[in-house]
């Protein structure tokens, strides 16, 4: 498979497919119908990888590794965006694995892109603000700057807003108007994942 795909490439990096097939444990010689499914996903990577191009796009590259494989695929390509400058695309539904190695996230629902967000900003600005009350209440749009989704369900209500000074503003906007309780906490990619899709 190395030898039939470097022909279509003349960047192919021979240092590189030696490096990542090292890296992933396959064996040079190895028939490709006698891998395991982590093991052709990670053929596939070397094979996408080895001729050094400039974009990589990757459909759910970590679905059937197991832990040590999908560390190494994470690794393999934090070092091809960095040493290789590569711009790196990768389509996923286990965000966590992501978020300490991706400087933006694009949210889908349905094919449709509902939000995008840089991973710094999620980290640093943004927070989810929950608010119980004693009874059910209607709470109308809140003059709040930064408020990107909400839901009332009787007596709990939530909100992911984008500026941290925002959730402080509308943390005590909730108690002034009769919260018995307010939380204000970090959000991650795991997180905005399930507020958004």
């Amino acid at each position: 498979m190395c030898r039939f795909t470097r022909a279509f490439y003349p960047r192919w990096q021979d240092h590189l497919e030696s490096r990542l097939l090292d890296r992933f444990n396959l064996r040079p010689h190895s028939k490709v119908r006698d891998l395991s499914p982590a093991r052709r996903t990670l053929l596939t990577a070397t094979l996408a990888m080895a001729h050094a191009p400039r974009i990589l796009i990757l459909d759910k590259p970590f679905d059937d590794l197991d832990p040590g494989s999908n560390h190494d695929l994470l690794q393999a390509l934090v070092e091809a965006a960095s040493e290789e400058g590569v711009a790196l695309i990768v389509a996923t539904n286990s965000p966590e694995r992501m978020h300490t190695v991706a400087d933006y996230a694009i949210f889908f629902r349905n094919g449709e892109a509902v939000a995008s967000v840089s991973i710094e900003s999620v980290t640093r600005e943004w927070r989810l603000v929950t608010a119980r009350f004693v009874r059910p209440t209607v709470l109308s749009s809140l003059p709040i700057n930064g408020i990107e989704h909400s839901r009332v369900e009787s007596q709990l209500a939530e909100w992911v807003v984008s500026q941290s000074s925002g959730a402080r503003e509308l943390a005590t906007m909730l108690s002034a108007l009769g919260a018995v309780s307010v939380q204000t906490e970090p959000m991650s990619l795991t997180t905005l994942v399930s507020r958004f899709v």
